[in-house]
């Protein structure tokens, strides 16, 4: 008999991972020199089972996870600009979650058909969407110590808003 690896992972970042999965969001670990890459090949194609996740991240030592983005949106502010924060959500709808990052805030939302080009109007804000993203979940810890935590609500498909076309 081959003894199992022992998780070294924290608790509560392993039962958010849990009640992630459970609610329908597919997570990925997270790790290298900043924390943000993913730690499986073939994120993409096939959603890797939460033991493979923490197994992977009890090996490597990291405490990073990320969401895979299927059928959602996330505007990832690079600045911490609570004013910007507001002008978006006047623009786009409130973000019913909102996720502080080590740089700015990621907010969420529900895909639908539109995505705004932020960068391209010469805004600090990526949007990432889709099975080919991701974004990094809360209470992940990066190497440097960086954290991600809840700003307002929590992680569940079915409370995020549709992101709206901005009315301009």
């Amino acid at each position: 008999m081959t003894a199992q690896p022992k998780l070294n992972l924290p608790s509560s970042l392993r039962n958010e991972m849990a009640r992630l999965v459970r609610s329908g969001l597919i997570i990925l670990p997270l790790g290298g020199n900043d924390g943000k890459s993913p730690l499986l090949r073939n994120w993409a194609a096939s959603p890797p089972p939460l033991g493979q996740s923490f197994a992977v991240m009890s090996r490597t030592g990291s405490l990073a996870f990320g969401i895979r983005l299927d059928g959602l949106v996330v505007l990832d502010f690079d600045t911490q600009d609570l004013e910007l924060v507001a002008q978006i959500e006047a623009r786009f709808g409130t973000a019913s979650v909102q996720v502080q990052t080590p740089r700015g805030f990621h907010l969420y939302y529900a895909a639908g058909d539109y995505l705004p080009a932020l960068r391209a109007e010469g805004l600090p804000i990526d949007v990432k969407s889709g099975p080919h993203a991701y974004a990094v979940a809360p209470p992940s810890v990066r190497p440097d110590g960086g954290l991600y935590a809840y700003a307002k609500g929590d992680l569940s498909v079915s409370r995020l808003r549709p992101l709206r076309a901005s009315a301009g």
